[in-house]
């Protein structure tokens, strides 16, 4: 998944900004989920994008995790300037 300055990577666990490299610890899917959330799914199997110990806080530390319903695996997409 891309960000401005790299993509993002990680293998279960906590993860990083790297040199995209288009890799499959780099890639993703956006799964619709209730109210016009979606959860991203790692590439490489069935772990979701995860807000460590459940939390939905502004600069929460991300990791990946089994998926499951929780709100810190729901993100919204959000127009920026």
């Amino acid at each position: 998944m891309a960000t401005r300055a790299g993509c993002v990577h990680g293998q279960r666990g906590l993860l990083a900004q790297r040199v995209c490299n288009k890799g499959a610890s780099q890639q993703g899917r956006f799964v619709a989920a209730a109210d016009g959330a979606f959860t991203i799914t790692a590439g490489q199997g069935d772990l979701c994008l995860s807000g460590s110990g459940s939390s939905t806080a502004d600069s929460v530390q991300l990791s990946q995790a089994t998926c499951a319903s929780g709100s810190n695996q729901q993100w919204r997409l959000t127009r920026v300037a």
